[in-house]
């Protein structure tokens, strides 16, 4: 994971000329933070009008340098984090926050090292400089493994601007990008061409398949609106694309780029004027997660120079910084070195994930988990978020009901679906969360499914219980035939005795009728005063051909037995102490090591995850777990939902070993993937 030792730089708000300052450093495998608060006073006396006067870039960063360390706290809190860096040979990743307005147009990245007078620390491979940006968009930021990045190569070319060589910027972007594939702009579509204009590149990013969006064009800062020049359309009155048109189109895009590159001259603003309003920076508030820009004028050569040597180190491990920092090593001795840019809300500055990696007890983990597959010894546990490529996510439905609702509580309670539910529950009450719910999932489906929902449902409003699981199976099976790659196909492909599911709805069991089984189903009766034979009791022995498929919490087609909000989440911890003798024997044996176990489809604060784990870690036998292998999915924190990653991925790889299992970095349908190539091809 993240190697990197890390240094945090705020610039918060104060008088002009004199600025506060805030540090935060921590180093890798370390669970402390080293806080410098603005509590402390110290401050940096930074006058903006006074460095855009200086036209030579050592006397700015000169300047600059003395500026921002004025305060000789902060030179020796900077000191201590590298010289702790160092000492463990780790690089250190320096984020600038700039909070206050007025510096964004500041040069930073001419600073010098204020121990080093030699170094510049946007040129050294061992400090890497990027500006953080907070966005008000809390969409989480999961990387995807690398062998499924996907870039969109967008090249306008404007004549009346200056000839752009267009094959010539393709191929250096082809080139760079590696084995990474590609899409490009201008294309020839049926006889016609198709240009990079804002229409065409917004319709090519919709399928949500592009992680990389690299734009040549040109760009500046004309009046007081930074824009950038793409393709016209036909018809088209306006000459260019103001940055903030441009940024809301990507910020309403259903899934954005990952990282967006604009090889446009003056893109992240003039360097002197501006650039708070310049393209990259309003592409990084939208919610982008990494931008490239450039700021100022910069020469084709270098700009040429410097994206060949990008792309090339990005592909090597996809730590954006890193890549950059080598890059502008690229172009050092050229006037323009500091114009590239790197707006940035990731912590990791990595764009794709490191999945099990290497580890000689991972490769030995997964080796067993073959192994016990192969002998039908396994059990997965299937969490909600496998069925968001039908519902669409948690997040998306909560911020709908708390929209709807006016939920009045912290922005952090927006995006748990649980609480808004009792908050529902509680204004109106319990039925009127299951109507709020279905009229939720309704928009969606006709939204974004509409030709799988049934003709007859589609002007019908509202829908009912029925009417909902009718819409919810008709999609669901034409996304199951859509994708036999997908996690339930595969799943249903191994053949497995026993499927844990945690999900209310029915697509493990549409997948295992897709590949030929005749699954049993049961749930667990935690809401249930008398439990019964064939809807929650199971005397039978499972097998490969007649699987039990176990659901923990409930069916939706069984309303009762699925939890509301908080509250029905502590209905449901107390049903299933009182209901644990009524568990099928086959699953409590195969949940505490009597198999391997597979678990995917969670985030870490699910209460389905929460609770099945613990149901796990307490059961007697548990010691058993570490004589097999086993894998977690989706333990990877996103960026930015969480305050230090290096700590919180030492935290959750400790806890989660020491525990017998394998955490795994990335996401349900990677884990799959990679749990299947193991399958197929390392026997």
């Amino acid at each position: 994971m993240d190697d990197c030792a890390d240094l945090q730089i705020t610039v918060g708000p104060g008088e002009p000329g004199s600025y506060e300052i805030e540090m935060r450093s921590a180093m890798p495998e370390s669970e402390t933070v080293s806080v410098l608060g603005r509590g402390d006073g110290c401050v940096a006396a930074i006058r903006a009008e006074e460095l855009a006067a200086i036209d030579d870039i050592e006397q700015y960063g000169r300047l600059l340098t003395q500026s921002l360390f004025t305060d000789e706290s902060v030179r020796t809190e900077y000191a201590k984090a590298r010289s702790e860096a160092e000492a463990m040979r780790r690089p250190l990743r320096i984020r600038l926050v700039v909070e206050a307005p007025e510096l964004h147009d500041v040069r930073w990245e001419t600073l010098f090292d204020p121990d080093d007078a030699d170094t510049r620390l946007a040129l050294s491979t061992r400090l890497r400089l990027s500006r953080y940006l907070s966005s008000r968009d809390r969409e989480r930021v999961v990387p995807r493994r690398r062998s499924e990045l996907r870039a969109l190569i967008a090249v306008a070319n404007r004549r009346d601007l200056g000839p752009v060589n267009v094959r010539a910027e393709v191929q250096r972007a082809v080139k760079g990008l590696g084995t990474i594939e590609a899409d490009v702009l201008p294309e020839e579509v049926d006889g016609s061409m198709s240009r990079a204009t804002l229409a065409t590149i917004r319709e090519r990013l919709r399928d949500g398949e592009h992680d990389i969006l690299y734009v040549v064009a040109h760009g500046g800062i004309r009046g007081d609106q930074a824009r950038i020049w793409l393709d016209q359309e036909p018809g088209d009155e306006h000459d260019s694309v103001t940055a903030e048109r441009f940024a809301d189109v990507i910020r309403q895009l259903p899934v954005r780029p990952r990282l967006i590159v604009l090889g446009s001259c003056e893109s992240a603003g003039t360097g002197t004027e501006g650039a708070v309003a310049a393209l990259g920076p309003r592409l990084a508030a939208a919610g982008i997660p990494a931008v490239l820009a450039m700021q100022g004028e910069m020469e084709v050569a270098s700009l040429d120079r410097f994206m060949k040597v990008f792309f090339e180190q990005l592909a090597d491990d996809g730590v954006i910084d890193r890549a950059v920092a080598e890059a502008r090593n690229e172009i050092w001795n050229q006037s323009d070195w500091w114009a590239p840019a790197l707006f940035m809300r990731l912590t990791t500055g990595r764009i794709w994930s490191a999945g099990f990696g290497n580890d000689p007890t991972v490769l030995r983990d997964l080796r067993n988990l073959r192994d016990n597959t192969a002998i039908k010894e396994c059990t997965p546990v299937l969490g909600p978020r496998l069925m968001e490529p039908v519902l669409g996510s948690r997040l998306q439905t909560s911020r709908a009901l708390a929209a709807e609702f006016r939920y009045p509580l912290g922005p952090g309670d927006v995006d748990h679906l649980y609480r808004v539910d009792q908050y529902i529950a509680t204004i109106h009450r319990q039925n009127h969360v299951r109507v709020a719910r279905r009229a939720v999932v309704r928009k969606h489906l006709l939204e974004e499914h509409a030709p799988s929902v049934p003709e007859a449902l589609r002007d019908v409003d509202p829908w009912n219980d029925a009417q909902v699981t009718e819409a919810i199976a008709s999609v669901t099976d034409r996304y199951l035939a859509a994708t036999p790659d997908g996690p339930y196909r595969r799943l249903a492909r191994l053949r497995l005795p026993i499927y844990v599911e945690t999900s209310t709805h029915d697509a493990l069991e549409r997948a295992l009728v897709l590949e030929g089984a005749a699954p049993q189903v049961r749930m667990c009766p935690w809401y249930a005063n008398e439990p019964d034979l064939e809807t929650h009791l199971f005397d039978a022995t499972p097998t490969p051909e007649e699987p039990l498929v176990y659901h923990f919490f409930g069916r939706s087609s069984v309303p009762e037995s699925t939890p509301v909000g908080d509250d029905g989440v502590y209905d449901y911890l107390l049903g299933l102490g009182r209901s644990l003798e009524h568990v099928p024997n086959d699953v409590s044996g195969a949940l505490i090591g009597k198999t391997s176990l597979m678990l995917l489809g969670f985030q870490l604060d699910d209460p389905e995850f929460r609770t099945v784990f613990r149901y796990i870690m307490t059961r007697p036998g548990v010691a058993d777990l570490r004589r097999r292998g086993h894998a977690a999915v989706q333990i990877e924190p996103t960026d930015d939902l969480v305050t230090d990653v290096g700590l919180a991925v030492n935290y959750y790889e400790r806890y989660f070993t020491e525990r017998g299992l394998t955490p795994y970095w990335g996401n349900a349908d990677e884990f799959m993937s990679e749990v299947w190539e193991w399958i197929d091809t390392q026997g």
